[in-house]
C-alpha cells in the first residue's frame, strides 16, 4: 500500500479564520474515518470544537455523516452553519 497517499481537507468561513489557512493534508491509512479526521483537527486547533457541533462534511462534494470510511486522495470538506440575516 502506497505510504504517502493523503486526504485533503478542506475549512471554510470561521474554520478558515480559525485555522489560519482553506486547506489542510492529512496522511491516510486503512480505516481512517471523517469522525478520526475531526478528532485530529480538534487536537491540532481545540478552539475549533464550538463550530464543530453544528458541522456539515461533505466527501468529495457529497455530504457524508462521521462514519463515512475515506479513500487515499479524497477531499473533504469541513463547512460550518451559516448565519443569515
Amino acid at each position: 500500500m502506497n505510504n504517502s497517499a493523503t486526504i485533503t481537507i478542506r475549512l471554510f468561513a470561521l474554520l478558515r479564520e480559525i485555522v489560519g489557512q482553506d486547506q489542510l493534508t492529512f496522511l491516510w491509512h486503512d480505516g481512517l474515518t471523517v469522525a478520526e479526521l475531526k478528532q485530529s483537527l480538534l487536537q491540532t486547533y481545540p478552539e475549533l470544537e464550538p463550530q464543530f457541533k453544528a458541522i456539515m462534511m461533505a466527501r468529495n462534494g457529497s455530504y457524508c455523516k462521521e462514519t463515512q470510511l475515506l479513500q487515499p486522495n479524497d477531499e473533504i470538506a469541513f463547512i460550518p452553519p451559516v448565519s443569515g440575516g
